[in-house]
């Protein structure tokens, strides 16, 4: 499981879950997402001030037999 430090008071979280659509799109805004891949370990997502993050879901993931993920 990734490493979690405790919250900064405001902060908002969600514990680590798949996206059951087929993407989601995502501004990039700071640091703090991690994406877990296939070799089974949470990698940090780079914050890249103006770019976005493209993450496929579980439906994308079905409908390609597993090749997208």
């Amino acid at each position: 499981a990734a490493a979690v430090a405790p919250a900064a008071a405001g902060q908002m979280r969600a514990s680590p879950h798949t996206d059951y659509g087929v993407l989601s799109i995502l501004r990039s805004g700071g640091s703090g997402l991690q994406v877990k891949l296939r070799d089974g370990e949470w990698h940090d997502v780079p914050m890249l001030p103006g770019a976005y993050v493209i993450n496929l879901g579980d439906l994308m993931s079905r409908w390609t037999n597993d090749k997208w993920r």
